[in-house]
């Protein structure tokens, strides 16, 4: 009877071991997935890295701007920066009378300009202007035109702001509803943030939106992921949908967040979206209108800023894997078809 041994390499080495080296081709093949793997990986590494450090120094500044607040509270009777108020809530105003030498008195900002109110702390709590520029956005640092910020009263466009204020220049009903912009606020009314991107994104969102529909009712400088909310205490979160202020309605079934970019009491499209809209002054006490509205994104240039990673970059990453299995998968068929049959002796 024949017995069956294992067949033995011919090749020099270690005796029992078939020996088949990577021809030139698998190693060209080889060294191509690791390059497209890589190229795929690296901006999405890139992307996450800068958005991360990004927010970090965002929330900085925004803190920053609330020890202004603070301080500027001190001394004015813990009344929050306000310029000029019209008394009844009108039309919010924004970037007006920029070289004006005194905000309060004639031929300062027009009334209720929500940008010379912010301005205020600029003028007053030896903030620099750096610190009102989000790191990932296009907005860029003003140098006042070399002038001391104490003669100017105002920033003299959006070019150089990239957060949003309270409009501190509420309704007579918000008034009578007990509306104040002082120390007695709570821990959750925001007062500042990333800057408002307006449009009907903001308006048509719900409380229970997708991450999909929430992303135009978020700030465009973290590329509609969410954006660094100051609340009244000073504590400064990174929130993912613009409804993030005070709590609203009566019952537990049916309470949702203040939306922080939008004036009323309401949300979304339809019955409720008809007491709803972008610029305006708040309607009741707990109602936080964050201006101004940034002049990049849905409603102004195209010069918006790079977002975090997208769905785009997955899309390559995953295809970029996938064709890599699919090249490794195949070679080891390959390779193993062209294997010596066993030999019998």
């Amino acid at each position: 009877m024949r017995s069956r041994i294992p067949f033995r390499s011919r090749s020099p080495g270690r005796p029992g071991l078939n020996r088949q080296g990577f021809t030139l081709v698998e190693l060209c093949v080889v060294v191509l997935i690791l390059v497209v793997v890589f190229g795929a990986v690296l901006p999405l590494l890139t992307s996450r890295s800068h958005e991360g450090s990004g927010r970090v120094r965002c929330a900085s500044n925004l803190r920053q701007i609330g020890q202004g607040i603070q301080m500027y509270a001190n001394e004015n009777k813990g009344n929050f920066p306000r310029t000029v108020y019209d008394g009844v809530g009108g039309p919010p105003t924004e970037y007006t009378a920029s070289s004006a030498p005194n905000p309060f008195a004639p031929g300062g900002p027009g009334p209720n300009d929500v940008t010379a109110a912010l301005f205020l702390l600029l003028r007053t709590q030896d903030l620099t202007s750096e610190v009102f520029v989000c790191p990932y956005s296009p907005a860029e640092r003003w140098d006042s035109g070399g002038k001391d910020v104490r003669q100017v009263s105002n920033f003299p466009s959006g070019q150089y702001l990239s957060y949003s204020y309270i409009n501190p220049y509420p309704s007579e009903a918000a008034l009578k509803a007990g509306f104040k912009l002082n120390y007695t606020l709570t821990s959750d009314f925001a007062i500042a943030a990333d800057i408002n991107p307006g449009g009907p994104g903001v308006t048509s969102v719900t409380p229970t939106s997708s991450r999909k529909e929430m992303a135009p009712a978020n700030t465009n400088n973290h590329g509609g992921d969410g954006q660094n909310v100051l609340y009244a205490d000073g504590h400064v979160e990174f929130q993912n949908t613009p409804f993030c202020g005070m709590l609203r309605g009566t019952a537990p079934a049916s309470q949702y967040r203040d939306n922080i970019y939008t004036c009323g009491a309401g949300y979304g499209t339809g019955l409720q979206g008809a007491e709803v809209t972008v610029k305006g002054a708040s309607a009741d006490e707990k109602d936080s209108i964050l201006l101004p509205v940034g002049i990049y994104g849905p409603t102004g240039s195209t010069n918006a800023p790079p977002g975090p990673a997208t769905a785009s970059h997955y899309a390559v990453l995953g295809a970029a894997l996938m064709f890599g299995v699919i090249v490794v998968v195949a070679t080891l068929v390959r390779r193993t078809d062209k294997a010596p049959p066993k030999q019998e002796v």
